[in-house]
């Protein structure tokens, strides 16, 4: 396999517990690199000897002491879990309100860089049920009740939601 530089990095070293060689559940001690597109392959660079494809490594049950909350997705036994970070991203969303007096906003706040996106209702008990489909552990979830007739409610709202930095217009479709 040939790779030009810059779309791999090389030269890596695993202590073991994080990968393993592909169709195996034995921990993988040794060199390795990464590729641009986010696969692991064994060697210190492609075309150095046989490159075999690493894959995150499952913990076998029972062990699970001392674990990082950096390891979530090597100590999940389905291997569905295992790759939960190559999941979609998630979507933003625009509410339409209609003819009533409030309405349920969603939001999912982002732990590491505090970015609120808000989503829709579906996005939002997708990741409140921890269903596959998006990274939910990067996220908090809150909900905020809207009132399309009190401006004074919503600014209220969103101070005990914590969105007040998002959130800058209370007025935002009050009629």
């Amino acid at each position: 396999m040939y790779l030009p530089t810059f779309k791999y990095k090389g030269n890596l070293y695993t202590q073991g517990e994080e990968y393993s060689i592909e169709g195996t559940n034995e921990s993988y001690v040794g060199n390795y690199f990464t590729t641009y597109s986010g696969d692991v392959f064994t060697g210190n660079k492609p075309g150095d000897g046989p490159n075999s494809r690493l894959v995150r490594y499952i913990q076998p049950t029972g062990g699970t002491s001392n674990i990082r909350p950096e390891q979530y997705d090597i100590i999940r036994q389905k291997d569905s879990e295992v790759q939960l970070r190559d999941t979609a991203p998630v979507p933003l969303y625009y509410p339409k309100p209609g003819n009533v007096e409030s309405f349920t906003r969603y939001f999912a706040i982002d732990k590491s860089t505090k970015r609120v996106v808000e989503v829709s209702k579906d996005v939002y008990l997708s990741m409140k049920s921890k269903e596959q489909k998006y990274y939910y552990p990067k996220y908090e979830l809150k909900t905020l009740d809207w009132s399309l007739r009190s401006v004074s409610d919503n600014r209220i709202n969103t101070a005990i939601a914590g969105l007040e930095s998002y959130l800058k217009d209370p007025s935002q479709f009050v009629r």
